[in-house]
């Protein structure tokens, strides 16, 4: 397994439920990923799930925007928490 990050970058759509950290972070515990929650700045909140690090931005109290990395390439659960997050409805976005 390769130890360089991988970088993911999720938009909301019309279709994507809106939802608050708070409870974005219950889905996934719901899900069986260990999460922690912690506000890293004005409008963001910094999401952690194993080697995965989420920065929400917040806007009017709903996660409007996903940016993060997750540790290792390929990572079987990491692509688990990815896959969940789309069919919640989170579309990904090309580039870094």
């Amino acid at each position: 397994m390769t130890t360089e990050p991988d970088y993911i970058h999720y938009r909301a759509e019309p279709q994507t439920a809106r939802t608050s950290p708070e409870a974005l972070a219950a889905m996934l515990k719901q899900s069986g990923f260990p999460v922690a929650l912690r506000a890293v700045a004005d409008g963001q909140v910094e999401l952690t799930s194993n080697d995965v690090r989420l920065t929400l931005t917040v806007e009017s109290g709903f996660v409007e925007r996903i940016d993060g990395t997750s540790t290792f390439v390929n990572d079987a659960r990491a692509d688990r928490l990815f896959e969940l997050l789309e069919v919640m409805g989170w579309v990904p976005e090309d580039g870094d």
